[in-house]
Parts: structure tokens; sequence; C-alpha cells
């Protein structure tokens, strides 16, 4: 299990949260039951993703304007294959990013299973 906290221009993973020693109170939190080495299918880890977040856009965040649910759809699919990565904004500065490895392509790409490498949060900017 994963552990996200996010306001508007922040996200931490959960260690480095409490080393800081944050107030939870001012952040919005999203958990992923997933970890490193997990095998899953490309479309059970958009759902897993799609359904962590839900709790963030729900409650708000301010300043939050655009969620990439687009690269979650299956006209991207093949692209977030071909990449072996799969990005996620999750703010206005951060966004979540996925590697992952796959040995066999399903036609159906969402059955595709995958093995998770790595997860992390990566710095975006938006461009005005």
């Amino acid at each position: 299990m994963i552990k996200i906290f996010l306001d508007d221009k922040n996200a931490y993973f959960e260690g480095t949260f409490l080393k800081k020693g944050l107030n939870s109170a001012n952040f919005s939190s999203m958990e992923l039951p997933i970890s490193i080495g997990d095998i899953v299918s490309i479309g059970t880890l958009k759902e897993i993703l799609e359904s962590a977040y839900q709790p963030i856009l729900d409650s708000g965040i301010r300043g939050l304007y655009h969620v990439s649910k687009d690269a979650l759809t299956e006209n991207n699919m093949n692209s977030i294959l071909l990449n072996r990565k799969l990005y996620m904004l999750l703010n206005l500065c951060y966004e979540l990013i996925v590697e992952f490895d796959f040995d066999e392509l399903e036609e159906n790409i969402a059955n595709t299973m995958i093995k998770i490498k790595t997860i992390k949060l990566g710095m975006y900017n938006f461009i005005f």
C-alpha cells in the first residue's frame, strides 16, 4: 500500500511526509493498494488510479483544474504500453509515474498483464 499526501502544489510519499513533520490537516491523501513487483492488468491499474484519485477530486484541491484521465483512455493505451509508463497529473506541480514491464500483449489491451517496476512522483510545470 502506497500513501501520497498532496495539496495544490506539493506531493509527498508517506515516509517523506512524516519525516518533514507536516500537518495532515493541510493535505489530502490518496492510497494506492499496489506495490512495486505487483502484477495487474493495465485496466486494473487504470481503475486503481482513478478510484484512489476520486476523493482528491471530490475534496476540490484549490487550483486543480486538470487531471490526466485522458491518459487512461483506451485510445492512449497503446502509447502507455509502448513507453511502459503511465503518467497521471496530481496537482499543479506533481505527477504520479508508474513504470512497468509486460511479456505479452493481449488483443484487448486493458487485459494485458503488467509488472510494476517503479512508482514515483515527478515534477510537472504547466506552461501558460
